[in-house]
């Protein structure tokens, strides 16, 4: 777990003398009856226990964890970035490697760059990656989203476009594809919400070996924040 060392070490030089009352820790735990990432389900459409948490400072600097099972071993998203508002945008460049723990023939271990603007309920962003689930793929993706408060609830919508450089094995000869979620999220009870989401992708079955892991999907999530 030497990526997990490292990355506990960034966030703890990140925070050293730090005055407590300047941060701001975030936690969730959660469980879905699906896994989809980026449109795509890693749990064979079974659930997933998931939690986080998010470490925050007063000069927009944060760093954290996720975590979620997955259909073999499990995921672990380790994270550093900046937010600061420029005028009424608020831009956040984040790095993130992830870790799995599950056996798998190519060591599917990687890390992503992204930058995102947010104003007004909508952002846009990108994503970068040099070594795609270690593949040795170039990937870069392309997003929109958008959140809409309406009485109790919060309506989300997002989109986005993942191209690879060259044929991403995984997709059995495809070099790109769309990911989409439509989804509505209210509290129930004081920390605990619940959100609705349909998520799919536009790739057929064929391009993901015939399985249904990347089809329209009805996904239920149940989070507490803590």
């Amino acid at each position: 777990m030497k990526k997990a060392i490292l990355s506990t070490a960034v966030v703890a030089a990140l925070f050293a003398n730090t005055a407590l009352a300047e941060l701001n820790v975030d936690a969730e735990v959660a469980l879905t009856n699906d896994y989809r990432f980026r449109g795509i389900s890693q749990t064979d459409e079974e659930a997933a226990v998931q939690g986080g948490m998010t470490v925050g400072h007063s000069t927009g600097v944060y760093a954290g964890v996720w975590a979620s099972s997955m259909q073999s071993g499990a995921e672990l998203d380790y994270f550093v970035g900046y937010s600061l508002d420029v005028a009424s945008v608020n831009v956040d460049a984040e790095y993130r490697m992830y870790d799995y723990t599950g056996k798998y023939a190519v060591d599917p271990d990687y890390e992503e760059w992204s930058v995102t603007a947010s104003a007004m309920g909508a952002s846009v962003g990108v994503i970068y990656s040099d070594d795609y689930s270690g593949t040795g793929a170039e990937y870069t993706r392309y997003g929109a989203a958008y959140n809409l408060p309406v009485g109790p609830l919060v309506l989300h919508a997002h989109a986005g476009l993942n191209d690879f450089d060259e044929t991403y094995a995984n997709l059995y000869g495809e070099d790109q594809y769309v990911d989409y979620e439509v989804a509505a999220s209210m509290n129930v009870v004081d920390n605990v919400s619940v959100k609705v989401a349909w998520v799919g992708t536009d790739l057929d079955k064929a391009v993901v070996g015939g399985q249904d892991i990347a089809e329209d999907a009805l996904i239920l999530t149940v989070s507490a924040s803590l």
